[in-house]
This record gives structure tokens, sequence and C-alpha cells, in this order.
């Protein structure tokens, strides 16, 4: 479409999911990315405004990419790595491996450096290195919010380096959602750093997808006014419903007796409480708490839930449901907590490390003793659930490939399901416990039979459109419960003028 607005024009591509990366230095080629892997996507070279788009050989990116000033060569992430290649797919060169997740890479200017994006246990941080992959280092100050800055870009002049900060939510959550614009000068500090960079905008639209004018003028970008409706599934309808008159929420929890519910407003993910007709409805935390899959205990008197965003790590918290303060499950401590889950009995949780963390493993601990265990064999597993009889602990492996569940009275685990492409998340107990339901990539619901492992589908949700991850739960019924994405999404220009 034009800069100018008005009428936009569909591209048609041979894959699905298309993302734009990046545009050539001559304007007449984009890079894109389409087609999921369990890993990435493949790398694409579309013209434009027409032309047949080609694969760049068998390239799958990360996190993005980007065109090398020379118009030839392709800057991409693999995992923690950042890899050249020619546009078309050969001499493929490792320019640098960094300890986290690389992802989202911009030359300067001038060519000579390479701004990029890491993720890792410690959130979302902007580092540079030079062209040639030499030098690596974090321009993020460590700590506080700015452990959410991602997704830069200079200037045309090579002077000013927009990135966004602030996000609406997490990558673990929400990773499209987008955040704040900031600006800092490209070489302010004696490393670049973005300590002194100024804040441009302060919601309610989180900005993502920044593009500067060809006379660098304006900056343009996708602002996104984020809104999810609850909604039901019936399976026996085959249809869609808006579930409590379709609240912006997601990561519900029905109490054991059919009375209460909990769940994490969207986008600002507070975790709220309420009756299932809507009355005594409450609000439990508060930001900068980023709420994350809240669980009733077996009682109903109380919520366990994970706060994404405490001093840059996951934690977990126990809040009593009427009134209190949330008090942390471990006091003090120094790792990842995530995915805290209840034994019937209400007297120990289940709750696993960091996905990120180097000691990914499942943990039990004791609420009278404060006592923690390991569950034996759990390493590298992710992403517990307790059985409603309290026998069993499925459990993902990290890559999220395989289910696993756990015997509680043999002590054994046994692995149900393995895929070769795509993930399995969100895992639901059934509430008789002789299924697992389970999400699927791309866009589908499944559930488990536990006696035999077979597999059957529940649902396909292709055209079912959900604001970033692919959530799911259970209601009483076993019906699933989803997130409809009704967000609001429009391109923006913003007029940059010089500082005086």
């Amino acid at each position: 479409m034009s800069v100018h607005g008005g009428e936009s024009l569909r591209m048609e591509t041979p894959f699905v999911d298309p993302d734009i990366y990046d545009i050539s230095p001559d304007r007449s080629e984009l890079l894109v990315g389409g087609a999921g892997h369990k890993t990435g996507k493949d790398l694409w070279v579309v013209p434009v405004p027409a032309g047949a788009p080609q694969r760049v050989g068998d390239i799958i990116v990360s996190g993005g990419a980007c065109w090398a000033p020379d118009g030839v060569h392709i800057l991409y992430p693999r995992g923690h790595d950042l890899l050249l290649v020619r546009h078309d797919g050969t001499e493929i060169r490792k320019l640098a491996t960094l300890a986290g997740f690389t992802g989202r890479p911009r030359y300067t200017p001038g060519g000579d450096r390479v701004r990029f994006t890491v993720y890792d246990h410690d959130g979302l941080s902007l580092w540079e290195m030079r062209a040639d992959g030499k030098g690596p280092h974090r321009l993020s100050p460590e700590g506080g919010d700015s452990l959410q800055q991602c997704c830069g870009s200079w200037s045309a002049d090579g002077q000013y380096y927009f990135f966004l900060a602030n996000f609406r939510a997490t990558p673990l959550a929400n990773p499209v959602v987008g955040g704040d614009l900031w600006v800092a000068r490209a070489n302010g500090g004696a490393t670049g750093q973005t300590d002194g960079a100024s804040r441009l905008t302060t919601g309610p639209l989180a900005y993502s997808a920044l593009a500067f004018s060809r006379d660098g003028s304006k900056i343009f970008a996708v602002g996104t006014q984020a809104r999810a409706e609850l909604t039901r599934y019936d399976p026996r309808s085959n249809a869609f419903e808006p579930y409590l008159g379709g609240i912006s929420a997601l990561d519900a929890d029905i109490s054991r007796d059919g009375n209460w519910i909990t769940y994490v407003t969207f986008p600002d993910f507070a975790v709220w409480v309420s009756q299932l007709d809507g009355s005594h409805r409450r609000q439990l935390t508060f930001a900068p708490t980023h709420g994350f899959l809240p669980r009733w205990s077996p009682d109903g008197n109380r919520i366990v839930y994970t706060d994404l965003r405490t001093e840059g790590r996951s934690r977990v918290f126990i809040v009593p449901r009427d009134s209190g303060v949330p008090t942390p499950l471990i006091a003090n401590d120094p790792n990842n907590e995530i995915d805290a889950t209840w034994m019937p009995a209400g007297s120990s949780i289940v709750f696993a490390r960091g996905h990120l963390d180097p000691d990914l493993a499942i943990y039990q601990i004791d609420l009278q003793t404060r006592q923690v265990r390991l569950v034996p064999g759990s390493k590298d597993l992710t992403a517990p659930r307790v059985s409603p009889d309290g026998r069993w602990i499925c459990a993902l492996s990290r890559d999220w490939t395989t289910v696993i569940i756990y015997d509680l009275q043999s002590e054994k685990w046994q692995q149900i399901a393995k895929v070769d492409t795509g993930v399995f998340a969100y895992p639901n107990w059934s509430h008789d416990g002789k299924w697992l339901y389970a999400r699927r990539t791309s866009h589908r619901a499944v559930r488990i039979n536990i006696a035999d492992h077979h597999i059957e589908p529940v649902v396909d949700l292709k055209d079912f459109p959900e604001p970033g991850p692919s959530w799911m739960a259970l209601l009483p019924d076993d019906s699933l419960l989803l997130h409809r994405d009704r967000s609001v999404q429009e391109i923006y220009a913003l007029t940059l003028q010089p500082s005086k």
C-alpha cells in the first residue's frame, strides 16, 4: 500500500503465515519467513511489486533476518548463532554464537556494525557486534524493564537508534503484541548502551514492525490495540461461543466446586477472580506483575500463579482468594519457577524451572516443611500437570515434542506421545483422568488416551484467530476454553522532528 494511505493490494505467496523481515537496499525484494518448522521458518526472497518468490536454499530462520548492505548477502539468526548467506542459499558462514537465542538483526547504515536482540533466561536485551561478528556485547542495562528491550533499527542518517521496550507481554506469553517506542543516540555512552534512551510513546497502543521512510522523516509501525475474547468450543455443535460475556482474558481455571473462576486479563496480565456468574469480581495482582497460569487450590481458598516479571525472573506466588498479599512459593529463590500445579491434598505444589534454564527439571515443595525435592528422572522436562486423582504427573520434553507421564506410585516415567514436526503445548487433564488434552502446532487441539496412548483430534483451529500463544484450558465438562483474537491493528506513521 502507499505510504500516503489508501487501498492495499494483496500479494499471494506459495507458503502460509508469512512474516516480512526486511526490504533490500534497492527496494526491489522482500525477505520473508514462511511455513513453520519446529525451530523456525523457511527464508524466502519475494520480488516487489510482482514476481516469483525464491527460497533461500534450505535456510531456516528462528527470529527474523536482514539484508547486508551489499544487497547480495543475508544475515539471519538460527538458535544461538548469527550466520551470513548469499541470497541464493550458498556461502553460509557463521559470524557469532551467543549464550541466548538471537533475533531481529540490523546493520548500521554504514554497514560496519550489527545490532540484534538476544532472548535468554533474563528476558530480551539488545546487543551489538562488528560486521565480521567480532566483539559482541550487550547494550541494554541490567535489571528492570530494560530486560524487555527488543527489535531496534537505525534512522536513515545513522545518528539515532529506535527500539521497542516495556512490552505489553513477554515472548513466553505473547511474542507479537509489541511495546512502546524508544530512541537513543546511536553512539550514546562508551559502547552505545541504551540506558540514556528516551521514551517516545506510552500506550495504549503497542507498537511493532518498525520501518523508516526513504527520506528518514517518518517511522512506520504497526499499532495494536490488543484484546482477546474468552471463548468456549462446543464439540456437539462445533461452535465457538463467548464465555463469561467474552471478557478479554486467558489462562482461566475453574475451582473444583465449580463456583469460582480465576483468569489473567489481556493485555495487562493481572490475575483476577470472580464467581462464574461474574459476581464478587476482584483483582488480585497489579502492575508490574505479569500473571501466568493461575491455579486453584483443591479447597478453593488459594490461588497459585507465576509472575513472569519478578526481578528479571519468573517466580511462583500463592495468594488467598478473598484477601491478602501474595507470598513467594520459595523465599529468596535465585532460580526461575513456573508452571505450578497443586497436588490433590493441597499440601504440596509441583513446579518446573524456567524453560531456558540449564537445570530445567520438575520439583515438588512441601508447603508445611518448605522442603523442595527433585522429581526423580525429570531433568530437561517442563510443563508439569498433576492428574485429578494425584497418581500421575504429565510433562513435556524441553523441546516440547514429547509427552511423558510419571507414575507417583511406581516412580517411573513413560512416553505417551511424540511428534517429528511441530510441538505440544498447554497440556490439560480430563476431569476423569483418562485423557490428556493438549495444543498441537499448528492450530490444532488433540487428546491422548492414557491407557493406550492413542491420539485423537479434537478441533482444527486454523481459522480461529488467536493473539499469540496457543493457550487452552478445560471446563468442568471437558469442553475447550480458548481466547479469540479481537485485537485491532493499524499502520501508523510517526513524524520525526529534530531535537532542539
